[in-house]
């Protein structure tokens, strides 16, 4: 097996989460300034019989100056973290000889791409909430050419296991009748790869309080459809978002083994090995033990957006055929 140079964002609260929320802060000081004023204007607008006689007129205008900010905000945003990512894969580069001839494997937690919730919804009634960006902000900035995307055409040896984004798809009959998925955006070679959508939902999601009861009802979930596996750079990499990793048929029947969804697709398709297995989280700590015994990979890999360590790099004490991993640790300052 090639050697691994894994780079996960550090999302700490003193310097990943504060420097997201300083970006986003800027950002509807300045660019986002005018979009969020004529937003504001809008939301004082509803109920007004005079302006919107017809509710759906309302969410109408809503939705389109939201979706103009999203893209601004979300093309921002990809824009800093390119950069930032540039930054320590050019030191790398220029420090290590033999770094074209490792796999570079960068990582974003789960949560990273939403919108702004800058009227404050839901921060008195759920915990952890995430706004969603809506699928076509989704799909036409993070699934189109972007800087994160030709991160990975001007260093082909790496890919992108670029976070989880949070969307939904607008229902303009009824608002009220919408789901929210939780999926993962993967990059390599210059384009879009994969996407996979998150199978189980925890209290870590956005739609329940403080009790772990349901209050938002819009809980979507990823079909059975999906490949977890994807060929880069000789290797075979599987991925799993955060709960997932700890599987059951059914998450109440706590008399089921649980194992990683990714694990049971391999098991499906024939598959008893894969060089990597990427776990993109915000709140999924693991053992080796876990591990050990429910994995298939050599090499394990976890980006968690909220628990310690932020980035982890395990190897298994079985079939890792002389893998080395290099943990690089992308902390902004």
């Amino acid at each position: 097996m090639k050697n691994i140079i894994f780079m996960p964002f550090i999302n700490d609260v003193d310097h990943g989460q504060k420097w997201r929320n300083d970006l986003e802060r800027d950002f509807l000081a300045a660019d986002g300034s005018a979009l969020t004023r004529e937003i504001k204007t809008i939301r004082e607008k509803k109920g007004d019989t005079k302006t919107y006689a017809d509710e759906k007129d309302y969410y109408a205008d809503l939705h389109t100056k939201k979706s103009e900010r999203q893209k601004m905000w979300i093309n921002c945003l990809i824009e800093h973290t390119a950069e930032l990512f540039r930054g320590y894969l050019d030191r790398q580069k220029s420090e290590d000889a033999a770094f074209t001839k490792k796999t570079v494997v960068c990582a974003l937690p789960e949560f990273f791409w939403r919108d702004i919730n800058d009227n404050d919804k839901h921060t008195d009634d759920i915990n952890f909430y995430h706004k969603p960006l809506y699928l076509e902000t989704a799909r036409d900035i993070l699934t189109e050419d972007n800087a994160l995307m030709g991160l990975t055409e001007d260093y082909p040896n790496m890919i992108f296991f670029a976070g989880t984004v949070m969307w939904k798809i607008i229902n303009p009959e009824n608002h009220k009748n919408e789901e929210i998925l939780n999926s993962l955006i993967v990059y390599a070679e210059g384009k879009y790869k994969e996407t996979l959508t998150k199978h189980n939902v925890s209290f870590i999601d956005g739609f329940y309080d403080a009790n772990q009861r349901l209050v938002k009802n819009k809980v979507g979930k990823g079909g059975n459809d999906g490949n977890l596996v994807t060929k880069f750079n000789g290797l075979d990499f599987t991925y799993d978002i955060c709960l997932d990793f700890m599987h059951r048929a059914n998450q109440n029947d706590f008399n089921e083994r649980p194992r990683p969804l990714s694990a049971k697709f391999c098991s499906k398709k024939g598959i008893s090995s894969i060089d990597v297995n990427v776990l993109i989280a915000a709140g999924m700590p693991v053992n080796g033990k876990y591990i050990e015994e429910n994995t298939f990979s050599s090499v394990f890999l976890r980006c968690d957006g909220l628990c310690k360590p932020y980035g982890q790099a395990l190897i298994r004490s079985c079939g890792s055929d002389g893998a080395a991993v290099k943990l690089i640790e992308i902390n902004p300052q």
